[in-house]
């Protein structure tokens, strides 16, 4: 089993859905208290079943001066044409998918990692 080389840094959060993805469970997240300077409006994670470690974390991460300061600092080229980011933490690390208001939106988060993980889920042959 891969192990995930970063993750979400979260002190609390509380559970608001959970929904069955083939052999997965994915467990999505509000009122998310972080222990950096990343806010996140959600968090969905995806556990392989019998597993208590998440294999993919998808983010809703709040557009912040504090946030933007540090992709500039980074070297990474942020747009902020929205108010919240999509990001996915998986084997590769962390990944950014571009801002968009919908990502501030539960039911528009969830619909955007459930078209993800019809993308990323596909068996392969």
């Amino acid at each position: 089993m891969n192990r995930l080389p970063m993750k979400p840094s979260i002190q609390s959060a509380r559970e608001i859905s959970r929904y069955t993805v083939g052999d997965f469970t994915m467990v999505v997240y509000d009122q998310i208290k972080s222990v950096d300077i990343v806010e996140y409006a959600f968090v969905a994670a995806l556990f392989e079943k019998g597993d208590g470690d998440p294999r993919l974390f998808f983010t809703s991460e709040k557009n912040t001066k504090p946030l933007a300061a540090l992709f500039e600092n980074l070297g990474i080229e942020s747009k902020p044409d929205g108010s919240h980011y999509f990001c996915v933490f998986d084997v590769d690390g962390h990944s950014n998918y571009g801002a968009s208001d919908d990502w501030a939106d539960a039911t528009k988060f969830v619909q955007e990692v459930n078209s993800t993980l019809d993308q990323s889920l596909t068996p392969k042959e």
